[in-house]
């Protein structure tokens, strides 16, 4: 079953909306998904992520249990943009002091999807490449940058690696992040910031363009079985998220929370 939570969000007077509704996507376990009140980045609650050992899901379109995947993440169904915007996206993540690292797998902590895009086959499976996934790993915290070249019906993808920080100095702490990506002219540009800082632009990366765009959040792993053993369990917090055109509109406002 699919549930869906409301959040309260405010933001510039003239660019507020009375909610922002997140919808959580193949997982429906109680531990996966909770509004906690502590640690909070700002305001009185956080959404909280919980990822264990089995955690696969199925609706009628994708089985993560049948293609070695795990995930507890939400979208945002009422927030989709096309080609020819410019969008922003921010976000604080927490990670506990313990936070694992599950070598040699990574665990995507973020992710801008695309859908009507061009497609290609992994593993047998006709396949629509994203815009951007944030990997944590034994690296850190890393965005992978898809770049796309080839024949829309048959593109190739593969990953620009910008480091943002390391698992050493995100543990016990927030990060703050935003991603502008400007999808106005064909080619596309993406910047990536992290606690204030400019991490990377990157230019000319999104030869074809999509239909539509979203952004997930939460905490997805794929390829499992190459695990060696019982995976431990991740959780992570994610706070005051938020969307708009320009970055000055997504950064914390601790005046004014999201929720």
């Amino acid at each position: 079953m699919t549930r869906v939570v409301a959040i309260a969000v405010l933001s510039f007077p003239a660019l507020a909306h009375a909610e922002l509704r997140v919808e959580r996507s193949l997982n429906d376990t109680p531990h996966g998904f909770l509004r906690v009140s502590s640690p909070v980045r700002a305001g009185r609650t956080a959404q909280y992520f919980e990822l264990r050992h089995g955690d696969c899901g199925a609706d009628r379109w994708h089985s993560d249990c049948a293609t070695d995947r795990e995930r507890t993440e939400v979208w945002l169904p009422d927030d989709q943009w096309g080609p020819g915007t410019l969008q922003w996206i921010g976000y604080s993540l927490y990670l506990p002091p313990d936070f694992p690292e599950i070598d040699p797998l990574g665990t995507v902590a973020g992710q801008i999807h695309m859908q009507g895009g061009p497609t290609n086959m992994r593993g047998g499976h006709l396949s629509q490449p994203g815009v951007l996934l944030m990997d944590l790993n034994q690296s850190g915290y890393t965005a992978c940058v898809i770049r796309l070249s080839g024949p829309r019906q048959a593109v190739q993808d593969d990953c620009l690696h910008v480091q943002i920080a390391t698992l050493g100095q995100m543990r016990g702490r927030w990060t703050d992040i935003q991603i502008g990506l400007d999808l106005r002219r064909q080619g596309g540009s993406i910047e990536i910031w992290a606690n204030g800082r400019l991490v990377k632009r990157v230019e000319g990366f999104h030869r074809h363009m999509g239909e539509r765009y979203y952004f997930k959040y939460g905490l997805y792993r794929s390829f499992i079985s190459r695990y060696p053993g019982r995976i431990p369990t991740q959780w992570v917090v994610f706070d005051e998220v938020r969307l708009g055109q320009s970055r000055e509109e997504v950064v914390v406002r601790e005046q004014a929370p999201v929720n």
